[in-house]
């Protein structure tokens, strides 16, 4: 029978050879200024060199004009997860009457290596009005 003493496990497809991972908690967050007539906008986080980071929850939160429809995405260069899809309507605070709050969130297992960016979107069905989203994802940092 043989025995390895560092077995080759793989996460978010980083190789590590023994010893556990290094963790580091990471946290950004993009504010994003929709205009008017403009359908969507986007914000970049980029990746520290030589760390690679596991994003495992997003969030997207703004005000939105009354019966308008967000749809809120994380990118990677490898690959994309929607957070979320809210409409100002329902489940929604007032905010003076004219503008509702919309918030969704997800759990999700992105990876993104370092030097590269992570891009947070939110898109609308119907570009009227100025409006600002705010969106967020957290996880962890690892050694390349």
């Amino acid at each position: 029978m043989l025995a390895v003493n560092n077995p080759v496990t793989r996460e978010c497809g980083f190789v590590r050879i023994g010893t556990e991972l290094k963790r580091h908690p990471f946290r950004a967050t993009a504010e994003l200024h929709l205009a008017a007539g403009a359908a969507s906008a986007t914000g970049v986080v980029p990746v520290p060199s030589g760390r690679s980071l596991v994003i495992e929850n997003a969030t997207g939160e703004g005000f939105l004009p009354m019966g308008q429809i967000c749809v809120f995405s994380v990118l990677t260069p490898e690959v994309g997860a929607l957070v979320g899809v809210q409409e100002a309507a329902h489940e929604a605070r007032e905010d003076g009457g004219r503008l509702r709050y919309c918030r969704a969130s997800a759990t999700m297992r992105l990876c993104a290596e370092g030097g590269t960016k992570v891009t947070l979107r939110a898109d609308r069905d119907v570009p009227k009005e100025e409006t600002h989203i705010r969106m967020s994802i957290s996880g962890y940092l690892v050694e390349e």
